[in-house]
Formats: structure tokens, C-alpha cells, sequence
């Protein structure tokens, strides 16, 4: 009798052994699964790579049941099933995209330098111009989208606070409002206004001549119809605004575009913005005088790259434009003009 009762103890405690584990092993288990699925949300592996899948589906088998309490078929499962296997879950860091953008831009630069030969000349590059306009018409494709780079040195800046964040981006209609456009698609937040600048045939005059005009900033009646509701709310409210182009020479297209545009704000309340402080560009052309350009109009710009014409020419000449890319010397040159602070900061 005592022999059935140990033999009966023992099953107890072996039983009660396994339940522990058998406990401890799916609390281990569902913590593995929630560390995985924080791995996957933050990009940690590669999209649609093998451990996402399996998360994804692991996703799947606890959502399903939930759902289907509360009316969901098969065909709901289907769908939600195909959107969980294909859903790719983006890093941080692929705002940035992958490489330096003082790279990435040089490399794009070099299929976009045109040589104008000797019966032709652009500003103070002489011979040399970097015909990023036309590059807009490119497939995608066949170069370093020069959106991507603009929007991922948009990210960087307001990620190290050097700008804030951001509703509209403002660029001159002389400028590229093509390449600002497909930024506000990529952004999806930020709505582009284009301004009119004095020798525009459709812009519009006033007398006396130095009060500006809201029709003169394409996009900005639309951009407040759209949030009248938001204005209405919160009255206080402050919208924000930055300057952005591909690149600038001595900048007074840009600081006139600020003037006017902190005028308008000054001249009616109902403009609900804050006065520029920020203007971001992919590279500057090295001139005399943009320094205090924006300093007569008090904004900060920040540009990847400063380049002069021998920066333009060794660019053009150089066939192995990644071995450029790693001559730390000649990298450093292309960052000593004005502007260029923040890049250098952020060892972009």
C-alpha cells in the first residue's frame, strides 16, 4: 500500500513538474514571439525575408479567432491573411536610405553635369551645369531618385532638430517645383506652395507695389481651405513653413521668396503661419553673397554639398565616381561652403 501511495506521490509531482515547464516554456515562447514581432515592426529583418513570415502568420493565427466573434468570414480572412504575408515594415533608417547622401548625391550628380562647351555658359560655373530639372524626366530607375535624397536630408535635419517639423514646403516657380511636388507625395503631410516671383507673367500686382498677394503662393488658398475646420478649432494656431529647392547660387530667388512670404503672414492674420526660419537645399553653387542673403531675411540654410566649378569638373571627368565618393578630400571640399554646417554635423 505504501509502495502505490510513493508510486502515486511521484506521478503527482512528475505531473506537476511538466505542467511547470510546460508553463514556463510558452511563457518563454510568447516572449520570444512578442520580441520577434518587435523586431519585425522596427525593420530589424529583411521585408518579407523568412522570420517575418513566420511572425506575420504567427499574427495571423491570434487576430483570426478575434475576429471571426465578431462577424469576419473566410473571405476577410483571406485578405487579412495576403496583407499581413505582404505588409513591409520600414526602419527608421530607411527614411535615410542606404549609403552617405553626400554619395548618393554626388553619384546622381555625375549623370546629370552636362559640359556646354566653349559658346555657352551658366553663372559663375562657366561651362559646367548640373541640369537636375531635366533629371525630373528621367525613369526612376536609371539614377538615384533626387526626391529620395531631398526627402531622406528633409528627415535627417528634422530628426537632429536642426529644422522643425513641417506643413508646407515653399519653393519658387523658377525654382524645381516638379522635384518639390514628388517630396510632398513622399512626405504625404507636407502640401506644396509655389510662388510667383516678379517676372511671372500671372502674377499678380498691387498698389502700392510692395503689398503682396495670396494668389502669388500657388497652393496656400488651398491649403487653408482644407484645414478651415483645424483653424476654426484651434485659432491660435501657428502653421509651419520651410523653403526648398534642389540647389541655389547666391540664394536671392529663395530670400525673396521668404520676404514676401513673412510679409503676407505680417499683413494678414488669417494666414495663420509662422515667419520662415529654414531653407533646405540638395547642394549651393558657391557665390559671393548668399551668406548674407539669408541672413538679410534671418533663415538658416542647410545643404548637403557647396560646389564651385572644379568641384562640377572633377564630378564630369571622373569615370570611377565611387571612388570620388571615398576621397574623403575631396568630399570635405564639397561641404566648405556656406551652409553646409549641418551636413558636416550630421556627417551626412
Amino acid at each position: 500500500m505504501e509502495i502505490i501511495e510513493k508510486i502515486a506521490k511521484m506521478l503527482i509531482l512528475s505531473l506537476l513538474s511538466l505542467a511547470t515547464i510546460f508553463v514556463v516554456l510558452q511563457i518563454f515562447a510568447q516572449a520570444v514571439i512578442s520580441f520577434l514581432e518587435f523586431l519585425v515592426t522596427n525593420g530589424v529583418f529583411k521585408n518579407n525575408g523568412f522570420m517575418e513570415q513566420m511572425v506575420m502568420r504567427g499574427i495571423s493565427r491570434k487576430v483570426t479567432p478575434m475576429l471571426g466573434a465578431i462577424g469576419f468570414n473566410k473571405d476577410h480572412f483571406e485578405a487579412i491573411r495576403n496583407g499581413l504575408y505582404k505588409v513591409k515594415m520600414k526602419p527608421k533608417k530607411d527614411h535615410y536610405g542606404k549609403g552617405l547622401l553626400s554619395h548618393r548625391l554626388i553619384y546622381t550628380l555625375k549623370n546629370v553635369i552636362r559640359e556646354l562647351g566653349q559658346t555657352h555658359f551658366y553663372k559663375e560655373l562657366d561651362n559646367y551645369y548640373a541640369d537636375t530639372m531635366g533629371a525630373m524626366l528621367y525613369p526612376k530607375e536609371m539614377y538615384t531618385n533626387l526626391s529620395s535624397i531631398l526627402f531622406a536630408w528633409l528627415e535627417k535635419l528634422k530628426d537632429s532638430e536642426h529644422i522643425c517639423d513641417f506643413d508646407c514646403i515653399l519653393t519658387s516657380k523658377l525654382g524645381n517645383p516638379t522635384l518639390i511636388r514628388e517630396v510632398c507625395c513622399i512626405h504625404e503631410k507636407a502640401k506644396p506652395i509655389i510662388w510667383k516671383p516678379k517676372v511671372d507673367p500671372s502674377r499678380i500686382e498691387a498698389h502700392p507695389a510692395i503689398l503682396p498677394h495670396k494668389i502669388n503662393f500657388e497652393g496656400l488658398e488651398a491649403f487653408l481651405a482644407e484645414n478651415q475646420e483645424f483653424i476654426q478649432k484651434y485659432p491660435d494656431y501657428k502653421f509651419k513653413v520651410i523653403v526648398v529647392d534642389d540647389n541655389c547660387t547666391a540664394g536671392k530667388n529663395l530670400c525673396e521668396a521668404i520676404e514676401e512670404f513673412n510679409e503676407l503672414i505680417t499683413s494678414d492674420e488669417h494666414i495663420c503661419f509662422e515667419p520662415i526660419k529654414h531653407a533646405v537645399t540638395l547642394f549651393g553653387i558657391k557665390a559671393d553673397g548668399t551668406e548674407n542673403n539669408f541672413k538679410r531675411v534671418h533663415t538658416n540654410l542647410h545643404t548637403i554639398l557647396s560646389l564651385g566649378k572644379e568641384e562640377l569638373k572633377q564630378i564630369y571627368d571622373n569615370e570611377n565616381v565611387l571612388k570620388l565618393c571615398k576621397n574623403q578630400n575631396f568630399v570635405s571640399s564639397c561641404k566648405q561652403g556656406y551652409g553646409c554646417d549641418s551636413s558636416r554635423k550630421l556627417k551626412c
